[in-house]
């Protein structure tokens, strides 16, 4: 099957939630994961909804997506209430768990451009998730910038090419990661009832049966689901993030 850009991928979510029936009653649970850009929040979510128990915790508050499902419909405008409603009715598993994944800069974005607070939501549960190598992050970010490849499946934007990651983009990346984790710490981390590190548990299966309870989600029948992506770092790229580690800490021949 051959990839989706990003935004046709958005489409095509879309139109698999309009065959999906509705449910008759709103959701038992709410969760949100918070986190910044390229910090394993793919893995963590898709690791979670591959039980069938966690709903369907994607970035459905990112504006490209939103954007995505106001053209699909053909509207001059999205009312984000009904927008939400749908989103809610349509991605509650099963068991009744509604699961929405938040970046801090779209969090930020809603905030500050449209006076609304995405936690107004009013979740039971919220997680935060992020990387400790900031460096990595950064790198990740700034060449999935470029290339529009956010995923391992999506197809990368026309023409962005395989050249490395100038490290004046990495380290514009690093000070926007940064500046959303100052952003998170003054008003947000009060709201959270749990972090995680990608590094910590991207080895470790037992975090999914473990963030299951956190969330009062118990006796999983089983846990043998996997994330459809993948890492997307090569060896080129590992050698360009310790390069740039060297260069800002002087030690570059």
């Amino acid at each position: 099957m051959a990839r989706l850009s990003v935004n046709d991928w958005y489409v095509e979510q879309f139109r698999d939630l309009d065959r999906r029936p509705g449910r008759r009653s709103g959701p038992l649970k709410k969760i949100a994961i918070l986190s910044a850009p390229r910090s394993g929040s793919t893995f963590f979510c898709e690791s979670l909804a591959a039980t069938g128990l966690f709903g369907q915790p994607e970035e459905w508050l990112n504006p490209r997506r939103v954007e995505a499902c106001r053209q699909l419909r053909g509207l001059e405008t999205i009312n984000l209430g009904d927008y939400l409603g749908y989103v809610l009715n349509k991605t509650t598993s099963d068991n009744g768990v509604f699961s929405i994944k938040i970046q801090i800069d779209q969090y930020k974005s809603w905030k500050e451009k449209k006076n609304y607070d995405p936690l107004d939501l009013r979740f039971d549960t919220v997680f935060y998730l992020y990387r400790r190598d900031k460096v990595a992050q950064a790198h990740s970010y700034a060449k999935a910038m470029r290339t529009d490849q956010w995923r391992s499946y999506f197809e990368p934007k026309p023409g962005s090419g395989d050249e490395p990651v100038a490290r004046s983009a990495t380290a514009n990346a690093l000070l926007s990661i940064l500046a959303w984790e100052e952003f998170y710490e003054t008003n947000l981390a009060s709201r959270v009832n749990r972090t995680y590190c990608y590094e910590d548990i991207v080895s470790d299966d037992g975090f999914v049966r473990r963030a299951l309870e956190d969330c009062g989600i118990h006796d999983a029948p089983r846990l043998d689901g996997k994330p459809t992506t993948v890492v997307q770092r090569g060896k080129a790229d590992l050698l360009e993030i310790e390069a740039f580690k060297r260069y800002i800490s002087g030690l570059a021949g």
